[in-house]
């Protein structure tokens, strides 16, 4: 719940105090990246989603927060996401020189054209921010949520510590190359999200083993499921075609969709069988604008019709 809000996190961190809390004192510069990053991982979960019945919506956000609070798939996505982008934040203000306490990786004494992405940096502190475990008690349910979240928190951190990119650049007369300065580079987020995009299509649906704090695949209770890059689920998700505040799903009522799609997007998936509507919209605007000397702008005021397609 303390991810709902970027702009909050202080006040959560206070309330549950703990490093979380010492580093609201202490390092303000990584926290404000850690917003920034927060707010990014919102921004590509919706974009992710955006054809989807659940869109990643943070709005309302009691929603948005009871959707946190669940152990589905969708939960796994947003808490890899929201690691991802907080991981990603935090290394480029320390490449940048935006973090006193850091800088980036240097490759050698002869470095001539940059250094590595401090990505070590990144997650280093990502996980001290993120790092509930000293919640996990004895009540199994609340135990479960708190290993789940800790699990797809690593799994986006190391979406990106596990897919740096080596970049290279030639130094010498006409570029002969004679000497060859490399250092390392994050992937682009786009690449990351994509990446979690196919781990939340492929996650694992677990349990608690009994007597134990390891993760084992639902029905197959031999089959162990700890490994670190893959996303885990608990709950059955679900359909998202209604109204549910328990669960965190706004439901499709309302939803724009696309008449002519199949699948994601389209009406038929989208509206849940329940049919749709067309409507047209007028938007005006200011267009054919010229400038008057002295100092006058004018403009024309434009009339735009387009149909939409609206879910019932």
């Amino acid at each position: 719940p303390g991810l709902v809000d970027s702009e909050r996190i202080c006040l959560w961190a206070r309330q549950i105090g703990g490093q979380q809390a010492e580093m609201c004192r202490n390092e303000l510069s990584v926290v404000n990246e850690i917003r920034k990053g927060i707010q990014n991982g919102a921004y590509n979960c919706a974009r992710e989603f955006r054809t989807s019945r659940w869109n990643c919506t943070q709005t309302p956000k009691n929603f948005y927060a009871k959707a946190l609070w669940q152990t589905t798939r969708e939960t796994s996505f947003v808490q890899a996401v929201t690691s991802a982008a907080m991981t990603y934040a935090i290394t480029i203000a320390c490449s940048h020189g935006d973090i006193p306490e850091c800088g980036c990786s240097i490759v050698d004494k002869f470095d001539w054209e940059g250094c590595d992405d401090n990505v070590a940096f990144g997650y280093q502190k990502t996980r001290q921010f993120l790092n509930l475990t000293r919640f996990i008690g004895r009540k199994r349910k609340v135990n479960l949520r708190l290993r789940l979240s800790q699990h797809n928190y690593e799994a986006g951190r190391l979406a990106i510590t596990g897919n740096m990119k080596r970049k290279c650049k030639c130094h010498g007369l006409s570029d002969t190359c004679t000497l060859r300065t490399c250092w390392l580079r994050m992937p682009s987020f786009d690449e990351v999200r994509a990446n979690l995009r196919r781990k939340y299509e492929s996650a694992v649906k677990v349990n608690m083993q009994p007597g134990s704090q390891r993760f084992v695949a639902a029905g197959q209770p031999r089959r162990s499921s700890n490994r670190r890059r893959i996303s885990l689920f608990h709950q059955v998700s679900p359909h998202f075609c209604r109204r549910d505040r328990r669960r965190g799903s706004l439901g499709t009522k309302g939803r724009v969709c696309d008449p002519t799609r199949e699948g994601p997007g389209g009406c038929g998936y989208m509206c849940c069988g329940r049919g749709y509507k067309r409507e047209v919209v007028v938007v005006k605007k200011k267009c054919n604008c010229s400038f008057k000397y002295c100092c006058k702008v004018t403009c024309d005021e434009c009339i735009n019709r387009y149909t939409q397609y609206i879910c019932r």
